[in-house]
């Protein structure tokens, strides 16, 4: 795995190479919101021309269509995580509840096969969801 530099000056470099080089944009923004309150105004100055940059650049292609990045495929591929993730927390919810009926003292055989059923269903979809 490909640790950022902990320096703000090679965060800075890193950032412009992307940027510059590359032309990773998202990568270059990612590598710049890393650096915090910075105590060296070069820095501090080199990070404030070079984040205009970026976004007009980024701009400029996605308008002429040179663009890598499609806004309507990122925020359908948000949505589609996002309901994923409320599959998965929907599912894990369900499993607990279950678990805890199975160990109490008294467990109520209707709400376990109810629990189980709506877990088993919930997996269903869950699986359905990771497929596609």
């Amino acid at each position: 795995m490909v640790q950022f530099p902990k320096n703000n000056f090679l965060k800075l470099y890193t950032a412009y190479r992307y940027a510059r080089k590359t032309k990773l944009y998202g990568l270059s923004i990612k590598t710049l919101a890393e650096i915090r309150d910075s105590k060296y105004p070069t820095v501090v100055a080199s990070k404030s021309i070079l984040k205009p940059f970026i976004q007009a650049r980024t701009q400029f292609d996605y308008q002429h269509g040179d663009s890598l990045l499609n806004l309507y495929d990122y925020c359908k591929g948000v949505a589609e995580l996002s309901k994923l993730k409320l599959k998965m927390t929907e599912q894990a919810k369900l499993q607990l509840a279950l678990c805890h009926e199975i160990v109490s003292i008294d467990p109520d055989l209707a709400k376990l096969l109810r629990l189980g059923n709506n877990a088993f269903v919930s997996n269903k979809k869950f699986k359905k969801i990771s497929k596609s």
